[in-house]
């Protein structure tokens, strides 16, 4: 029974395949169908051949190749000279590529069915042992055999394989580089012809040193990982060294360096090249166990300011790091954050006699199981003039008082100054209750000649709306000889899009600051500031004249309404205040 029912389930199937194979064909071929694939892999290729295929002098590279469809297609590898003539190297799917001497084959192979054709281009690489040729795109990172956490020094030389390409070599201490930015210190082959560097945020040459196809340039780098700073000397063919770039600061500022990376970039670049890496040598000088900082600039403040500084230290083995800080001032506290970072945080007092004018210098101690290292953070407190605000200061409204001179809206001309806008319930096309602070100051008595030699803003917060992810952005607009607010001061923009402002500090506030929070402007903020007082003053401004500062929010970054609201000058114990030194 049960053989006679497997005997009539397979009648079943056989009739049911049977039928399927009459009404399933595959589709008849386009004469437009033609594709290229390696041979057992299927897919493109062109960003594997393109990449190339690399073997060591005295080896070789098969590379099987197929065509779809086959029957009808015409194939061939091929060299091509200036004037695009053919050197024809097989007319087989199979290529066999011979190491013979160093350098890059760019080979073609060419298939061709009817008026249908297709071409991949294939770089074939041939290397010495102990030779790196750079690939497009395409990082190689290679270990060296000691961690280097002190001095040494790394040479090499470099062979460009056409005028004006882009490649590099970096030292890092990344396992495996994707990115420019894991790189410390970087030898590049610019596009624009020379041999440059990279110091701390750009790319820059002490030396000119030009480059030319072919051609062999020797490279040493010295390096000192503790400092964070590396030199390049250069020699060209003709044997002439050249100092390319001398104490450069590193772009990764890690602590150790494990590693040399490369890579060829074809951005922008019509004929890209690659480069060839040879003859490395690495000589370690020193090693160091010590924790590095990150650098902190001196820092100059007045009585009554408020900044944070992040102090931040990392141990060249990896190990944990921990901080405290000695001889600190009484106006200043220290907290070890954990993973190598702290928060020092200064408040000078004010009115107190001067008592906290003066320089101090706070050491801040990193320690971990190997050894420990100081940094030393040199603080300036400068007796400051203060200035009050105007009592002019106002809010100027979106809609009809916006942009018009003569019609600024007084509505919240009191003791708290709104600021906010975005998306309202009400109106979220056009919201009248967007509206713009702007706090006006006089310029204090001075005399011809004088400039302000420090500024800083301070605010007061009385509430804010912490539901409304909102940047209020701090600017300071043109001086005028009155105190009032206009119309045309009304501004919601992007930050630093306000043609006939200047952009002194973004998020100012924010929808994490605190209610009841007291706002300073950050180092650059005031540095800012400092800089638009000098400049009021070079475009005319008079002691007597006015300038203007203004907060508002980007109402187009506003996902919802929010506001913030500070205390105007008609409060004068939480009036804004301008905190400056002249000289």
């Amino acid at each position: 029974m049960k053989i006679k029912n497997i005997l009539f389930a397979f009648l079943g199937i056989s009739l049911f395949l049977l039928a399927c194979s009459e009404e399933f064909v595959n589709p008849p071929l386009d004469d437009s169908d033609l594709v290229i694939y390696k041979l057992g892999s299927g897919g493109n290729i062109k960003s594997e051949a393109w990449l190339g295929y690399e073997a060591y002098i005295g080896d070789s590279v098969i590379l099987d190749l197929q065509v779809s469809p086959l029957e009808g297609t015409d194939v061939r590898y091929v060299l091509l000279d200036e004037n695009d003539n053919e050197e024809i190297l097989s007319t087989d799917l199979r290529y066999i590529f011979y190491a013979e001497e160093e350098g890059t084959q760019l080979t073609y192979f060419i298939a061709e069915r009817g008026s249908v054709s297709d071409t991949v281009p294939i770089n074939f690489i041939a290397s010495l042992p102990g030779s790196y040729t750079s690939k497009f795109n395409a990082w190689q990172t290679l270990a060296f055999d000691e961690m280097q956490t002190g001095t040494f020094t790394y040479e090499f030389d470099m062979i460009p394989s056409k005028d004006n390409i882009d490649a590099v070599v970096g030292l890092t201490n990344a396992a495996a580089v994707t990115d420019y930015s894991a790189l410390s210190a970087i030898v590049r082959f610019d596009r624009s012809g020379i041999i440059d560097s990279y110091n701390d945020g750009f790319y820059d040459h002490d030396a000119e040193v030009q480059y030319t196809a072919g051609k062999q340039y020797h490279v040493r780098m010295e390096i000192d990982v503790f400092q964070k700073l590396y030199s390049v000397f250069v020699t060209d063919p003709n044997l002439n060294e050249f100092k390319v770039a001398e104490d450069y600061v590193f772009r990764n500022k890690s602590a150790n360096l494990t590693a040399m990376a490369l890579v060829a970039g074809d951005w922008q670049l019509d004929d890209p090249g690659t480069h060839r890496v040879f003859n490395t040598q690495l000589t370690s000088h020193t090693q160091n166990l010590k924790p590095s900082f990150k650098e902190v600039d001196d820092i100059l403040m007045v009585e009554g300011a408020f900044q944070e500084i992040l102090v931040e230290a990392t141990d060249p083995l990896g190990e944990d790091v921990t901080l405290e800080a000695k001889f600190l001032p009484r106006y200043a506290r220290f907290e070890d954050l954990g993973n190598g970072q702290g928060l020092l945080t200064l408040n000078p007092y004010q009115d107190c006699s001067e008592c906290d004018v003066g320089d101090v210098e706070i050491e801040i101690v990193a320690s971990s199981l190997s050894a420990s290292n100081s940094q030393y953070i040199n603080v300036s407190v400068i007796k400051a003039e203060i200035l009050l605000g105007h009592i002019g200061d106002a809010e100027v409204w979106f809609g009809d008082y916006a942009n018009d001179p003569a019609n600024v809206n007084p509505w919240r001309n009191d003791s708290q100054i709104i600021i906010g806008g975005g998306s309202n319930w009400q109106d979220p096309d056009n919201d009248i209750y967007d509206l713009t602070g702007v706090f006006p100051f006089e310029i204090p008595d001075m005399q011809p000649g004088e400039r302000f030699t420090f500024a800083a803003l301070n605010m007061f917060v009385k509430d804010i709306s912490p539901w409304a992810v909102q940047e209020y952005d701090l600017y300071g607009l043109p001086y005028r000889t009155s105190e009032f607010v206009l119309g045309t001061d009304y501004y919601q923009g992007t930050y630093d899009g306000d043609p006939n402002a200047t952009a002194l500090q973004q998020r100012f506030a924010n929808e994490k600051t605190a209610s009841d929070a007291t706002l300073f402007t950050s180092s650059e903020g005031s540095q800012a500031v400092m800089d638009y007082l000098n400049a009021q003053l070079d475009a005319g401004a008079q002691p007597g004249d006015f300038v203007f500062f203004r907060v508002s929010v980007n109402v187009d970054d506003a996902p919802t309404f929010g506001r913030v609201i500070l205390w105007s000058a008609d409060v004068a114990s939480k009036a804004p205040r301008l905190l400056y030194d002249i000289n």
